[in-house]
């Protein structure tokens, strides 16, 4: 797998236009993604963000696993990103960081990674993890939660 991290979004949309993003971004990455391709990797693009706008080009262009999925961030719900999207991409993340983990008890954590394996593992896949980073505002207990529930579930 070959990983390419930039962070195109923000909280509530892009950093640029999609229309700027797709002229002066697109050409360049999907000369990477190619390349990736040719020698066989799978494709990781990161962005945090909202960057729902762009998800249909970064498909389009090869990206074959989206990290992370921030959804905190407006349109980013994985939810709506599985139903839309969830056939052509992989999701990598998702475990809120921004409220759940940081501020749920442990049984608000195991919801919501059920509910997470409940339907994106169905079409493109789903690698479980977290919204963002683990930083120290996250109780171990949530973090140890999140990875036994997943285990229970396989």
């Amino acid at each position: 797998m070959t990983y390419f991290g930039n962070d195109f979004g923000t909280q509530r949309g892009l950093v640029i236009s999609p229309a700027m993003w797709k002229e002066f971004m697109r050409k360049p990455l999907k000369r990477f993604y190619d390349v990736s391709h040719e020698y066989g990797c799978k494709v990781m693009q990161h962005s945090c963000g909202a960057i729902r706008d762009i998800i249909p080009w970064l498909i389009e262009d090869g990206v074959d696993v989206l990290d992370p999925i921030q959804v905190a961030a407006s349109g980013m719900e994985l939810t709506g990103l599985a139903r839309d999207f969830g056939k052509d991409l992989c999701f990598h993340g998702g475990v809120d960081t921004q409220r759940t983990l940081p501020f749920g008890s442990v049984a608000d954590v195991r919801a919501e990674v059920r509910s997470y394996l409940d339907f994106a593992r169905a079409d493109g896949g789903y690698i479980l993890g977290g919204s963002q980073s683990f930083i120290e505002d996250i109780p171990s207990e949530n973090i140890l939660a999140m990875y036994d529930e997943n285990l229970k579930r396989r």
